[in-house]
């Protein structure tokens, strides 16, 4: 599996989640993505565990990742946008001379 590969299956279970969550759950949206990430592993290993999908290769595909350079040079621009989206700026006018 490549790369492109790996992001498109990723975009489009975070579309997928995103959509289930917009219908029928309306939790914000960081809870919702978290819990929807943490059953999604859950289902990966116990497929895994019962041999219906291979876990090597994702476990090795996983492992081939520095996340510390991932989080910092990939996914920091993105995290830090989509925090300042959720900012109210009058909130934070009240706060900008204390």
């Amino acid at each position: 599996m490549t790369i492109l590969q790996s992001v498109a299956i990723l975009l489009t279970i975070c579309t997928v989640s995103g959509y289930i969550n917009q219908r029928t759950l309306r939790w914000p949206p960081v809870l919702a993505m978290t819990m929807m990430s943490i059953v999604f592993a859950i289902v990966l290993v116990i497929l895994g565990r019962f041999g219906l999908i291979p876990l090597d290769g994702i476990e090795a595909f996983i492992r081939s990742f520095d996340f510390a350079d991932l989080v910092l040079h990939g996914l920091l621009c993105f995290l830090l946008y989509a925090g300042s989206m959720s900012v109210d700026a009058t909130q934070l006018a009240k706060w900008a001379k204390p």
